[in-house]
């Protein structure tokens, strides 16, 4: 087993926070993966097959790390090593139905993209 990390390092979590979860790993793009302690220290790597379907607790506010349960305990890694069953949020509700360019330049068909002003509902 490449398992190139301190277990003393490794938070253990409870049930509790399993239930919590936002998401599972679903897929890697390598065999092992980069992981860090809660402290964001890097810790080493993790087999692939150990993080997969794993819960995804949510991310790091200071770095966007995603937070991982393993076998193990509590580590983070980037979540550009891992694929997850997240969907993304859906864009916040506004009360435009069409919004104006800010800016129209008829003569040459362009707009600076800065909106002015909408049409309400």
């Amino acid at each position: 087993m490449l398992l190139a990390m301190s277990v003393a390092f490794i938070m253990p979590v409870s049930a509790a926070l399993a239930e919590k979860a936002v998401g599972h790993i679903t897929g890697t793009f390598t065999d092992t993966v980069h992981i860090f302690g809660l402290d964001r220290k890097p810790l080493g790597q993790i087999n692939a097959s150990d993080i997969i379907n794993q819960p995804l607790l949510g991310k790091d506010p200071k770095t966007g790390l995603y937070e991982v349960q393993t076998k193990a305990g509590l580590v983070l890694v980037k979540p550009g090593a891992v694929q997850t069953d997240i969907k993304e949020e859906a864009p916040p509700v506004t009360p435009c139905l069409v919004m104006n360019a800010g800016s129209l330049d008829t003569a040459a068909g362009s707009s600076n993209n800065l909106t002015s002003n909408c049409t309400s509902r």
